[in-house]
């Protein structure tokens, strides 16, 4: 069921608004509203929706705090990364850059890890951790 319509006229220069309710009953009422509560009415469903937070991939033998932050393709690494440092504390800070991926590393206090998660600019997070090799020697 549609609960509410937004028609926005233009009048010689003067925004006039029109929202008309559907009530359940079947019955149709038009009610006038002030332009501000209509643009209010319209505009709020797509400011309330929440930015997606970025998940936390997880890693085998972690690095407490340490984690390794991918950009999205189209962003400069290094803008990117001057950006997204100039948000978190002194606790936090990158400790490495490469050419090869549009990323960084860095230790992340727990708010600064957030900020980053809620960046649109952020890809992907994994914690960084250990990585171990077998070797198996036959004789």
């Amino acid at each position: 069921m549609k609960l509410l319509k937004c028609e926005m006229n233009f009048d010689e220069g003067n925004l006039s608004s029109l929202a008309e309710v559907e009530v359940p009953v079947v019955q149709l009422q038009t009610v006038m509203f002030s332009r501000q509560f209509v643009v209010a009415l319209c505009v709020l469903p797509a400011l309330a929706a929440p930015s997606p937070l970025v998940s936390v991939k997880k890693s085998k033998n972690p690095i407490l705090g340490h984690y390794i932050v991918t950009l999205k393709s189209d962003v400069d690494r290094l803008a990117g990364v001057l950006s997204l440092t100039s948000k978190v504390d002194s606790q936090s800070k990158v400790t490495h850059e490469w050419d090869i991926i549009n990323g960084f590393a860095g230790t992340f206090t727990d708010t600064d890890l957030e900020s980053l998660r809620s960046d649109p600019n952020v890809v992907s997070i994994e914690e960084d951790g250990y990585a171990y090799t077998q070797t198996v020697v036959t004789q």
